[in-house]
């Protein structure tokens, strides 16, 4: 048998005010109509007009779950059907000063790389990290530094063939210019060895 639980009317006024004050305060940040697809005549984030706006739709996500930037996938898709371009994308680049995006990060030969170059990079393309012991294997079992990818553009892949007598050992050669501009040694464990 169920118990009736009664509530006295000060516990009703209590908890009728708190309901009341919470529908208030989301009916202040949620917006009052759903997104329109083509025209636009309400601000559904006007809850968060007085915060900057990339920390308004970071507040508004955070609060809704809903996100108001396209995937990273849908962007690169738009890039390789020329929607957004290079300048598109450097010149968002720009806009944030933190990002130190005009800043040459090294020399080839005679070219100046910016970081805005690798910001770009990373952008286009899905780069994941690997673990040491992934990156090892890549190399002892899948020959990683002795080919260039598949998935790099032709006009790359063209443009790094065209810059080595040895066509063949240029991502090796990349490789090692990266470790020697670093500082740094290669592991070369074989992936057997990673436990020892």
């Amino acid at each position: 048998m169920h118990e009736a639980h009664s509530i006295s009317s000060g516990q009703a006024t209590g908890v009728r005010e708190q309901i009341t004050q919470a529908l208030n305060h989301l009916d202040h940040v949620l917006p009052g109509q759903a997104p329109i697809l083509d025209f636009v005549h309400h601000n559904t984030i006007h809850g968060f007009q007085h915060l900057p706006f990339e920390e308004a739709l970071a507040e508004f996500e955070e609060l809704t779950g809903i996100s108001a930037y396209l995937p990273e996938t849908q962007n690169r898709a738009f890039y390789r059907q020329g929607r957004i371009s290079d300048d598109d994308i450097f010149a968002a680049l720009a806009h944030d000063a933190a990002l130190q995006a005009e800043q040459a990060v090294c020399k080839v030969r005679d070219r100046l790389i910016a970081r805005k170059e690798i910001y770009r990079i990373a952008l286009l393309f899905d780069l994941q990290p690997l673990a040491v012991s992934q990156f090892n294997w890549q190399i002892e079992e899948l020959g990683a530094l002795d080919s260039v990818q598949a998935d790099v553009p032709a006009q790359i892949r063209n443009q790094l063939l065209a810059v080595s007598d040895t066509p063949e050992n240029i991502v090796r050669k990349l490789w090692e210019g990266i470790l020697e501009k670093l500082g740094l040694k290669q592991v070369g464990l074989h992936p057997e060895n990673l436990l020892d």
